[in-house]
């Protein structure tokens, strides 16, 4: 059975205008809940039926053919199912201003949406996908808590901070435009991909990671005690990354939503007999890098690799390190 109402828009699969017993428009019909629950929208009537509700059981679509202008707004809605729009429309902003939670999906996918209004998003029960080129102004960053898989491939935002992040499972961002920067914090534990353009720059202060994988950055900070693993590779201009309060790495815990790429790839000691570890530092192909530091790491689960580093020449990175459960090596850097 196709997901409900795909295709009809709210106004026509409820027939309000034709019912004296008018159903809720707020709520999915029970037989539904919640594996058929989808509806499209497509005019402005669609909107205005679920303009007062606080709780929506729905996951509402904006359609192909929505004809919705300006702002897509549903100003007392508290509690969502999921909202999806995944083809571009005339609408240019999205405003739902006392939104907190999220049950399902929050899918945004277009080439026309450059305002995000969403102040008080605090949870998203499955994943949040921000994939709008022409995003330029998104409000509520900061409230953001927890959502289990966390996407963001295209924005036009220099700035991205989600300082009180407390559940996440998987998280990657992308910065397509030159510069930018990116900000995580809070108590979350996800595993990580940052890709940047060459000149990104990225901290985080959570206190454990999981797979962590960075590429495409400048100045990196990353403040964990503990992650699963650390991948530094392919950043043109990255000279030096601070890794200061890490005392642990791994063991190896591959991640689901990102496929290992490039050196990631080529390296990573695969699941064949007699192979029992994977790496979990690798510092690869990053031509500038002059620095590098893990003056607290004691222990690496896994393996270690540093290989085509070109201005590395100090092996100094790793003072005080005492067990490495894996293989070490060592190449195509400046002095090795």
């Amino acid at each position: 059975m196709a997901p409900l109402g795909v295709g009809l828009s709210l106004f026509s699969l409820l027939g309000l205008a034709a019912s004296r017993d008018r159903p809720d428009p707020c709520l999915a019909p029970a037989k539904d809940f919640p594996d058929n629950n989808y509806v499209g929208i497509e005019t402005q009537a669609d909107i205005d039926l679920i303009i007062n509700c606080t709780t929506i059981t729905w996951s509402l679509m904006i359609m192909y053919n929505s004809t919705i202008q300006g702002i897509i707004s549903l100003p007392n809605v508290v509690s969502l199912y999921g909202f999806d729009i995944i083809w571009d429309t005339p609408a240019t902003a999205i405003s739902f201003p006392r939104l907190t939670t999220v049950t399902k999906n929050l899918w945004l996918k277009t080439n026309t949406i450059t305002t995000l209004d969403l102040p008080l998003l605090s949870d998203v029960g499955d994943s949040l996908n921000i994939n709008l080129p022409a995003l330029s102004s998104w409000s509520g960053m900061e409230s953001l808590r927890t959502v289990y898989r966390f996407m963001i491939p295209y924005h036009n935002i220099s700035s991205l901070s989600f300082p009180n992040l407390t559940s996440v499972v998987e998280a990657s961002f992308n910065f397509s435009s030159s510069g930018g920067s990116l900000y995580l914090g809070g108590t979350a534990s996800p595993a990580v991909l940052v890709t940047g353009n060459d000149d990104t720059n990225f901290t985080s202060d959570l206190q454990k990671m999981g797979t962590t994988r960075v590429r495409g950055c400048n100045v990196t900070h990353i403040n964990a005690v503990s992650a699963s693993s650390l991948e530094i590779a392919e950043n043109s201009n990255l000279e030096e990354f601070h890794v200061p309060n890490l005392v642990s790495l791994g063991p190896y815990v591959e991640a689901i939503t990102y496929p290992r790429e490039s050196y990631a790839e080529i390296y990573e000691i695969k699941d064949t007999p007699g192979a029992s570890y994977h790496d979990v530092l690798l510092i690869a192909e990053n031509p500038g890098l002059q620095y590098w530091g893990f003056p607290n790491l004691r222990t690496m689960h896994g393996t270690f690799e540093l290989i085509n580093n070109d201005s590395l020449f100090l092996f100094e990175g790793l003072p005080v390190v005492e067990t490495v459960s894996g293989n070490i090596t060592m190449v195509g850097n400046m002095g090795s």
